[in-house]
């Protein structure tokens, strides 16, 4: 498999992991997170 398909495929996957997240995690939350920084 050439290696820019396995980089599609990749992403592909931590769109649909990631996703969910942003759905049930509350945006209050990556806020606070960036202010600790």
């Amino acid at each position: 498999m050439p290696y820019y398909l396995y980089c599609l495929r990749l992403r592909r996957l931590v769109l649909i992991f990631v996703n969910p997240l942003y759905y049930f995690v509350p945006p209050e939350l990556f806020v606070k997170l960036g202010q600790n920084t």
